[in-house]
């Protein structure tokens, strides 16, 4: 029952780069709207380093490598928080990290509940790191053909509005940019 030449794409963050990839590969997508998307590891990386130093990058970075190990022999996944505030080591440690994941998680705090004594624990496994940087949409950008919504934040801490830009850029006229003041969480709560 799904009209297949109508199916649009919504992504945020991390997915605002999937759904760029997918109407690349697929073809057939109709549209696509990408909410403060990741479109470039390496410039994520880049911003991570800048204000969690590069310390802690390299930490994240032997965590990865000790975890990739652990998964050779079978051992159990080495896990790294996604959200700490700063100086704590985290995917995400900007000034507005941790404050805004809060705040985004607060009011459906149970449909992360899995049972009366699990609580949520947002975190990957630390080999996520390794790959991070290869974590690269804007390569496909150009191979976008169908009608390209991007909203970006200009006080993003988590994916540079440079790299947003630069995709929009690539995919040409059918490919429209709205920047907002906000940061990365603000565009998750409130109005």
């Amino acid at each position: 029952g799904v009209e297949p030449a109508q199916i649009a794409l919504w992504g945020s963050s991390f997915s605002g780069g999937h759904v760029l990839v997918t109407a690349a590969r697929d073809g057939k997508i109709a549209a696509i709207s990408a909410q403060c998307p990741l479109m470039d590891g390496r410039a994520a990386g880049r911003q991570h380093r800048r204000y969690a130093g590069i310390w802690a990058a390299l930490r994240l970075c032997a965590l990865g490598l000790v975890d990739l190990l652990r998964a050779g022999v079978g051992a159990t996944p080495l896990y790294v928080p996604t959200v700490g505030s700063p100086g704590e080591l985290a995917l995400m440690s900007s000034a507005d990290a941790k404050i805004g994941f809060d705040r985004l998680i607060a009011d459906s705090a149970t449909a992360f509940t899995a049972g009366e004594t699990d609580t949520y624990h947002p975190r990957v496994c630390a080999r996520f790191v390794l790959e991070f940087a290869s974590y690269r949409p804007i390569r496909d950008a150009p191979q976008v053909t169908c009608p390209t919504l991007v909203i970006a934040c200009e006080n993003d801490s988590v994916a540079p509005i440079g790299a947003a830009r630069l995709a929009v850029e690539r995919i040409g006229s059918h490919a429209q940019l709205v920047c907002t003041p906000r940061t990365h969480f603000e565009l998750y709560v409130g109005e």
